[in-house]
Parts: C-alpha cells; sequence; structure tokens
C-alpha cells in the first residue's frame, strides 16, 4: 500500500522506495511492547475525569509512523487555509478550467482558457513592436513601407509640438575642448589669435629691422648714406661747374691720397678735433711690434699678446701672391733683353 502527499518526496521515502521491496514498503514494523512487572506495580484504584472538558473529542491524534514519514521528525502536518492567486488577472482560470489536457476532436472554442474581461485598451489586438516603434516580426515589402511614412508623420507632429529649448531648432553649435570637456568660445577664440598674429608680425618686422641694419656693417650704412646725400646735393647744383666753386673746393680738400706726404698729419689733426666732442668715444689702439699682414689691413686688438693663431692662410696667400708677381716680372725682362 502506497501513500501520496501534496509534498516532496523525504529521503527515508526514497530509499524505502529505492531499496525495499513492496511488501517490504507495506510491511510495518512491529511495536516491541515494555514488559511491566505486575507484582511490585500497584493498580490504580481510583480515576479522576472532568466532565466539563473533553479532551479526546478536541484533540485530533495522529499516528506517529504517518508523522516520521512526512517529517522525519514528530510533529503536526501543516494545514493550507486559504490560497492565493497572485498572476495576472488574463491568466487566471475558473477552476472547472484548470485542466491543460484537450479532448481529441473536441471543440477548440470550448478547451480554450476563459479569459475574465478586460478593459477596451486590453480588449484589443496587441502587436509586438521593437524599440523603434516598429512592428516585429515578418512583413512585406508594402507594410514596411506604410510602416515607416506613418512613423514619420508620428515623429514629425511630435516634433513639431516641441519648443524650440527643448528641440533643439536654430541653436548654435556648442564646441568642447577634447580634453577637459569645458565648452569653448569661438569667436572670442579667433579674435585673441588674430590679435596675437598682429603681435607676432609687428615683432617679426622689427627683428627684420634690426637685421637688415647690423647685417651689412654700421659704417658702410653711413658712408652709403653719405654718399647718396652728396650725389643728390651735387644734382641740384647747375651742370657747369668753374674753380671758384666753393662746394667743389672743399671736396677735394676733404679727400684722403696715400702720396700725400701731410696724410698722417692730417690724421692726426682729425682725430684731436673728434677727440674734443664730448659725445666722442676713443678706444685704445694696439701699439706693439708690428702684426703679420692680412688681405683686409685690419689691425689687431690692443689686448693681442703678439702670438700668432691663425691657421697660416694668410701667409700662403701672400706667398702665392709674391711668386706670381716675381715669375710676372722675371718673365718681362726675359721678353726684352735682346733689345
Amino acid at each position: 500500500m502506497s501513500r501520496s502527499y501534496d509534498r516532496p518526496m523525504t529521503h527515508q521515502e526514497y530509499l524505502k522506495l529505492k531499496y525495499s521491496s513492496q511488501d517490504d514498503y507495506e510491511r510495518k514494523p512491529k511495536k516491541k511492547k515494555l514488559k511491566t512487572s505486575t507484582s511490585n506495580v500497584k493498580q490504580p484504584t481510583v480515576s479522576i475525569i472532568d466532565t466539563d472538558v473533553d479532551f479526546r473529542q478536541q484533540i485530533k491524534r495522529y499516528d506517529s509512523d504517518e508523522e516520521e514519514l512526512y517529517f522525519g521528525t514528530k510533529e503536526e502536518k501543516p494545514i493550507v487555509t486559504a490560497v492565493i492567486d497572485e498572476r495576472p488577472i488574463h491568466m487566471r482560470t475558473d477552476s472547472a478550467d484548470r485542466t491543460k489536457w484537450k479532448a481529441i476532436g473536441g471543440d477548440t472554442d470550448s478547451d480554450r482558457v476563459k479569459s475574465p474581461e478586460l478593459p477596451e485598451q486590453q480588449q484589443q489586438k496587441t502587436e509586438r513592436k521593437t524599440l523603434a516603434g516598429k512592428k516585429a516580426g515578418l512583413s512585406d515589402a508594402k507594410e514596411i513601407k506604410k510602416e515607416l511614412v506613418e512613423l514619420k508623420k508620428r515623429n514629425e507632429k511630435a516634433m513639431s509640438k516641441l519648443n524650440d529649448d527643448i528641440s533643439g531648432k536654430n541653436a548654435k553649435t556648442v564646441f568642447r575642448d577634447r580634453k577637459t570637456g569645458k565648452i569653448r568660445e569661438i569667436e572670442k577664440e579667433l579674435k585673441e589669435k588674430q590679435e596675437k598674429d598682429e603681435q607676432n608680425a609687428i615683432e617679426q618686422a622689427e627683428k627684420q629691422a634690426v637685421y637688415d641694419r647690423w647685417s651689412k656693417g654700421l659704417v658702410q650704412r653711413e658712408e652709403q648714406l653719405e654718399k647718396m646725400e652728396s650725389e643728390l646735393h651735387e644734382m641740384s647744383k647747375p651742370l657747369a661747374r668753374y674753380k671758384d666753386d666753393d662746394d667743389l673746393d672743399e671736396l677735394l680738400r676733404n679727400q684722403d691720397r696715400q702720396d700725400d706726404p701731410m696724410l698722417a698729419e692730417i690724421m692726426k689733426k682729425r682725430e684731436e678735433e673728434k677727440s674734443q666732442d664730448p659725445n666722442y668715444k676713443k678706444f685704445p689702439k694696439y701699439r706693439g711690434p708690428p702684426p703679420p699682414p692680412n688681405r683686409f689691413d685690419i689691425k689687431p686688438g690692443y689686448r693681442w699678446d703678439g702670438v700668432d693663431r691663425s691657421n697660416g692662410y694668410e701667409a700662403k696667400y701672400f706667398a702665392k701672391k709674391a711668386d706670381r708677381e716675381a715669375i710676372q716680372e722675371e718673365a718681362y725682362h726675359w721678353s726684352v733683353q735682346d733689345m
């Protein structure tokens, strides 16, 4: 004899069902009776009965074997008072239609689960849609085209009702810094860049003017300016020049000639005149032994100690020049010796 309960199978039941035969399972173990000796125990002669309360009618005793089989311990079964169905309304069924089995050849309408009445919006046929609001599942080209047109109209209608602040219509483009994420002011940055470029252009022009001035030599530039001024002054004079012309006489007097015996005195006199000027800066000159010659006749500084630290190019240059002049002179003498 087997028993069925609306509960999971216990470990004791599983062992009996798996490893015991049907006879062993149905056979109940006999209870051992305790041997009591009646010789020493006195039999009760008086019993007290409470007539007001009858515990035998109010307390229901259960078989100890059934309690052990159900719980594994001698405890009473739980009492189910009610069942609460927490499913949605359209999924609940009546007690008569709880079975999920369908009769073969029966009416399909009668086998369907009758759903309770729902509101008008829930009674309408609901279709599965994607997150974009389109119909899910298979559709032909006409339905897809019609659905796209309706979706576009619906979106345009919804966007037309929004304000410009919400929809972003006619809004300015916001530029942000790539690293910090701060909003950039493009107009202000362009203005600052333009001002910076103009300032850089002015500074570059000043640097170029200084370079043009110092790259060509101050003395040569002053001589060039003096020459231009003198030429302009001479151009303003008449074409005919006479011997009593004061400007011509002064120009000829101020010219320096290498074969002039008084050139040293003239240079000394000019130096004295310049030294009388308070703004004139006089620099010391070299007064030691004569230095080796060079192509540009540049004198050494006043701190020179007399040691030639050049690579010897100037000496080779003058030696080559002297050899060439000697060969030319010898060739000339050879050409005229028979005359």
